[in-house]
């Protein structure tokens, strides 16, 4: 059976549009210097875009002629009236047949659902300037002792695979400053105890395994010897440090 194609004059599509509208919470809209390019704006950002080609108010569109394209539209900026989903449902248009407003309130029901599934991407498309929050930063504290604390935390060796150091560091990149105890925690980070531990910087680290080298050739064919000096090379090597018990017994060792 063939469709029953009807003809629809402007002042029947703006007063169904104004209908609908209150139905949908949204804003009708007609395009500057078009006759029959309309939309029913959601929120400031994106809006359904409703395409016809109506004429003037006394004008109609033939029998089975022009059918009404619907879409996502952006509404701010270089977005403004362009198209940013093409299809609800595998759908994009409706028919001048009968029933086109019941097809068109579907339809345009269809990229409303659309656009409530991911509103927060449509309104970017739709032109919504995403604002990256900003650090908040103590009124009583200036950028530069922030800055300051940062150049501490990173001079620390291997502050970046401890979790207490990193906690610090992205608390003072946050803007927040380091309360008092957490200012001596640091302090303790800068200045070891020399009594517990030793920390050799690039050049002292060299020194220190050739001393080792020549400690595991001097005690040649003791297997228990040399397997405490490899196990002191491989300690340095890999934390950079030894305790106060440990250089004490890398000078006995010499000495024998």
């Amino acid at each position: 059976m063939a469709a029953n194609y009807v003809p629809i004059t402007r002042e029947e599509m703006e007063e169904y549009l104004r209908e609908i509208s209150r139905r949908l919470k949204a804003t009708v809209m007609r395009k500057a210097g078009t006759e029959g390019v309309y939309a029913l704006a959601l929120n400031p950002f994106v809006g359904v875009r409703i395409s016809t080609s109506l004429g003037q108010t006394e004008s109609v569109v033939g029998v089975g002629k022009g059918a009404i394209n619907v879409c996502l539209m952006g509404i701010q900026g270089e977005r403004g009236w362009r198209s940013i989903n093409g299809k609800a449902g595998n759908k994009s248009r409706v028919n001048r047949t009968t029933n086109w407003r019941k097809n068109l309130y579907d339809l345009i029901q269809d990229f409303i659902d659309a656009y409530k599934k991911s509103p927060d991407f449509y309104d970017r498309l739709g032109g919504k300037e995403v604002v990256e929050p900003r650090p908040i930063t103590h009124p009583n504290v200036s950028k530069k002792t922030l800055d300051g604390l940062i150049q501490r935390i990173i001079a620390i060796h291997g502050w970046d695979h401890n979790d207490f150091l990193s906690s610090l560091y992205e608390q003072v990149d946050r803007g927040r400053p380091l309360s008092e105890k957490q200012l001596g925690a640091l302090e303790k980070f800068e200045k070891p105890n020399p009594s517990k531990s030793y920390q050799f910087s690039r050049e002292e680290l060299d020194g220190v395994l050739e001393r080792l080298r020549d400690i595991y050739r001097a005690h040649k064919g003791d297997l228990r010897k040399q397997e405490l000096v490899t196990s002191l090379a491989n300690q340095v090597k890999e934390k950079r440090f030894l305790s106060a018990k440990q250089l004490a017994l890398i000078n006995t060792l010499e000495s024998r």
